[in-house]
């Protein structure tokens, strides 16, 4: 629903960075170019302002529990992300029961920061020890992690991830992480242009 709602505005809205930091500054957004930064400025703020909350708890009346935590980089387009999230569903959610007649597949939430974190409140997240922060308590709850390699394109990449810091926290817990009785999954995906 998210995804759908700025596919079908971006076209009134604008890249607000400034050009230091954004190849694409100033221009009307579209889907080939819309990234969560985006996405942020002028759908997830804008929604979660009046109530101080994640854009999830304005979606769903229930507790999520992350099953697959998310690691990415904002600046990929939504497109490719998405793309890469359908297909990880494809491979690893399988269906209830595999003499189903629809082939449902399993619910299986994803951690996205974006829109997990209430970004209006984000100084409470920046804390001394990283293992204090929601991200950290997401990644113990998911079975695995998802991490989402941008391809080369002209705003950024190839593999911005790993140049972020967060990011590389993630993957850390990922492969180190002694603690769980059963080793965290660590999937890797990216989409090709």
């Amino acid at each position: 629903r998210v995804f759908d709602f700025a596919n079908t505005h971006c076209k009134r809205w604008h890249d607000t960075a400034p050009p230091a930091y954004s190849k694409t500054s100033g221009q009307i957004l579209s889907a080939k170019i819309m990234n969560l930064y985006h996405l942020n400025t002028w759908l997830i703020m804008p929604a979660t302002k009046e109530h101080d909350c994640a854009m999830v708890e304005l979606l769903v009346g229930t507790k999520q529990v992350p099953k697959w935590f998310i690691s990415h980089w904002w600046g990929e387009v939504l497109q490719d992300f998405l793309k890469c999230v359908k297909r990880h569903v494809e491979l690893r959610c399988v269906p209830e029961d595999s003499d189903s007649e629809d082939g449902e597949l399993k619910e299986e939430p994803f951690w996205v920061c974006a829109h997990a974190n209430r970004q209006h409140s984000l100084a409470s997240e920046v804390v001394a020890d990283p293992r204090q922060t929601s991200f950290y308590k997401a990644l113990q709850l998911a079975k695995g992690v998802l991490l989402i390699l941008d391809a080369s394109t002209p705003f950024g990449g190839p593999a911005t991830p790993f140049t972020r810091i967060w990011c590389a926290f993630e993957e850390h817990v990922a492969l180190t992480d002694d603690g769980r009785k059963v080793p965290m999954l660590l999937d890797i995906a990216t989409c090709h242009r």
